[in-house]
């Protein structure tokens, strides 16, 4: 500081002013088919892959068995459907000064077996973008692929529902519906033909179409659970970690988990459901740590 009579004068030499880079994909401006390509590649280990055994429980063999995975012709034990969906929907450019949430998941496709081991980059495509009724948000859905980095490969594809709290500048972009393409599962056609490989015990004799099954709750997901697993699906919204910026019962859990733990819920008691297509998987995740 410089002493210039009564006036306090501050000098700019010695000093370095900082400045917020903007790296967040601006939503007000994106147009239905406009391409994302994501700069970043991860590799699942075992390790990784036992922490999600550790916090989702599942009893679903292809999953879990090495011996048992390679009667139906695969490699080793698969990656679970539910880390995969979590992994292809994981967004590390949605802009953090904006509350957004995710609403759901559809069409949600294990197209190509995964293995620990693996590594993986992803896609996104704008497939669909509308306003909600009271023209305060936007409503995005972005279709999301996750390929193998050495194959190219498309491994996982689903397509994820966002609520963005802004309205688009009108007349930029055309807005449109998602496209419903269907993709084919190899996971589940290689099951389906090793079908005679698969145990013929009588778990699910009991079941008819139409009933309704009541899970009991399974293993709750704390704070510091939340915050690892988004750290480690490179989630990186202040939404799921930011205490400066929101309170502990602020704090909300990434879609992606949440159906994990629905997974969980229900693998306690259907050993034999493998998930390897889901049509429609529509989740409010507005949901608090607070219990």
């Amino acid at each position: 500081m410089l002493s210039v009579g009564r006036r306090r004068l501050l000098s700019t030499e010695g000093f370095v002013f900082g400045q917020v880079a903007d790296k967040a994909l601006d939503m007000t401006r994106v147009r239905v088919g406009q391409k994302l390509d994501v700069p970043y590649e991860l590799t699942i280990s075992t390790g990784f892959r036992d922490i999600w055994h550790s916090t989702f429980y599942q009893h679903d063999r292809v999953y879990t068995s090495d011996s048992y995975a390679r009667s139906l012709g695969f490699d080793q034990a698969l990656l679970p459907f539910s880390m995969l969906l979590s992994i292809t929907g994981s967004m590390t450019h949605v802009d953090d000064r904006l509350e957004v949430l995710d609403l759901g998941f559809r069409n949600a496709v294990y197209r190509r077996p995964a293995y620990p081991g693996d590594t993986f980059y992803k896609t996104f495509y704008i497939s669909g973008i509308r306003e909600t009724s009271e023209s305060q948000n936007s409503i995005v859905t972005v279709h999301c692929d996750l390929s193998d980095a050495n194959t190219s490969e498309t491994v996982f594809s689903v397509d994820k529902i966002m609520m963005y709290p802004i309205q688009r500048r009108q007349n930029t972009y055309a807005a449109g519906e998602p496209s419903h393409t269907h993709f084919n599962s190899q996971v589940k056609d290689q099951i389906v033909s090793n079908y005679s490989y698969m145990s013929t015990s009588s778990t699910l004799s009991g079941l008819t179409p139409g009933q309704l099954l009541l899970h009991g709750m399974c293993r709750p997901m704390g704070r510091s659970t939340a915050m690892e697993l988004a750290t480690l699906l490179r989630w990186t919204h202040p939404l799921l970690y930011n205490l400066k910026r929101y309170d502990f019962d602020e704090l909300v859990v990434a879609g992606g988990l949440v159906l994990a733990s629905a997974h969980a819920c229900s693998a306690r008691y259907n050993e034999k459901l493998s998930f390897w297509s889901d049509t429609r998987l529509e989740v409010f995740t507005k949901f608090c740590l607070k219990n």
